[in-house]
């Protein structure tokens, strides 16, 4: 099936920083405020910009604590074993990089693999394939106008499984890029995993 993400013309709440506090007042999302209530802030305006692609299940969003995560299944990016993104991808990625362009917060890109051996030879092993595709979303990103200063790629191979790797569905489930945005507030403590 075809990725298609066409601008369609609707309206997108724009996310603002804390250099437009005069605008705070009308309602609208606010960068500058900290604590539980920015993530929440920044997951309602996700939500209301790229609603299109969660209600068709491309995306997902959660949040806990200290993150809010954006998941993508990586057969939405990438072809199997590779680190190339695929064409229809961009579209989605640019997105992705308009909303997250605004905001102040830190972007953590993971990668994740399945369990199963690459056997395409252009890998040594889900380590490389994993860190190589978070690698190329955050490229995009920064292409697209994210703060290079406020991105990060990590590569956890299959060692973070969501599903069960002994069956198709389950490894599909693994196999995905998260794209974890950091509360403002939320410093990294010594020894954290992020």
């Amino acid at each position: 099936s075809s990725l298609a993400l066409p601008d369609d013309g609707a309206p997108r709440v724009p996310l603002k920083t804390a250099a437009n506090e005069e605008d705070a007042q009308d309602g609208q999302f606010d960068a500058g405020r900290r604590g539980p209530e920015q993530l929440r802030g920044v997951e309602e305006s996700l939500q209301s910009s790229l609603g299109d692609l969660l209600a068709r299940e491309r995306l997902s969003l959660s949040s806990e604590g200290k993150w809010l995560d954006i998941r993508i299944p990586a057969n939405l990016l990438f072809p199997s074993g590779s680190r190339a993104l695929l064409a229809t991808a961009t579209p989605m990625l640019e997105r992705l990089a308009r909303n997250l362009s605004a905001l102040p917060n830190e972007v953590v890109v993971q990668g994740h693999t399945d369990n199963q051996l690459i056997r395409n030879g252009l890998f040594p092993s889900n380590w490389e394939l994993s860190t190589a595709r978070a690698a190329a979303v955050v490229r995009v990103l920064e292409e697209q106008g994210v703060a290079s200063n406020r991105l990060s790629a990590q590569g956890y191979a299959a060692t973070r499984p969501v599903g069960d790797n002994a069956s198709e569905e389950g490894r599909a489930a693994n196999r995905r890029v998260i794209l974890r945005v950091r509360n403002l507030v939320a410093t990294p403590e010594a020894g954290e995993a992020l």
